[in-house]
């Protein structure tokens, strides 16, 4: 008899078959929740071989941080014992949660929502704040912020990045903004807004600033050539 992939979580017939660990929720694709310690190990499997099987990779351990603590922080907590299992490996979680803060420079809180596939490229300088959404098989470079307005911080205040995004090093998407997906941000970006599937945001040209004598020598250049003409 077939059995669908929710009946597989439940029954463990069909543990280890990727597709069955994973979850649609809003269009990313997640962790199912009260995984089994062997099925959890399937999923950071995956992550290891999605990263190229290097275990060293910062953004890679900032990924297994952040599934462990999901996980953890989906089991059941009916009695005192499971209550007490759960704290225990949040405690784990939570020591993890500081090393890859504070040895890497990546802040992922397990409030956020990360979809299947999406990484880390690079490490230090980013922030990626509670109850923000990263879209299946998204790109986050370095020096990235994505964070709230800076009003109450709840789910209402965090931005939204859809499936395939490439998120430029030193990009800020502050506020409930909504990434389009496949969109490709630039570095050096700061957006307030909803950003289009498809579109390519880049930031404006530098300006060159001359200093006061420099710009009268080039004053004096430019009169002399309309005289000359």
């Amino acid at each position: 008899m077939s059995v669908t992939a929710d009946e597989s979580v439940q029954n463990g017939t069909m543990e280890l078959n990727p597709d069955s660990l994973w979850v649609v929720e809003d269009g990313v694709t997640v962790q199912r929740s009260g995984l089994t310690l062997r099925q959890l190990f399937a999923v950071l499997s995956e992550e290891y071989h999605h990263k190229g099987r290097s275990w060293h990779d910062p953004g890679f351990r900032a990924i297994i941080v952040y599934r462990f603590g999901v996980w953890a922080n989906s089991l059941d907590r009916s009695t005192s014992l499971t209550n007490l299992r759960a704290r225990f490996l949040s405690l784990i979680y939570l020591f993890g949660h500081r090393y890859v803060r504070n040895h890497y420079g990546i802040e992922v809180h397990r409030e956020s929502v990360i979809g299947r596939g999406a990484e880390f490229v690079h490490q230090h300088g980013i922030q990626v704040f509670k109850h923000t959404v990263i879209g299946d098989r998204s790109r986050i470079m370095h020096d990235v912020t994505l964070g709230n307005a800076g009003r109450g911080g709840g789910r209402a205040e965090a931005a939204i990045l859809g499936s395939d995004v490439l998120v430029g090093a030193g990009t800020k998407i502050m506020g409930r903004v909504r990434i389009g997906d496949g969109a490709r941000i630039g570095p050096n970006v700061v957006i307030y807004t909803d950003i289009p599937p498809g579109a390519t945001v880049v930031a404006s040209s530098p300006r060159i600033i001359y200093a006061p004598e420099t710009k009268s020598k080039k004053a004096k250049a430019a009169e002399q050539a309309v005289q000359d003409s």
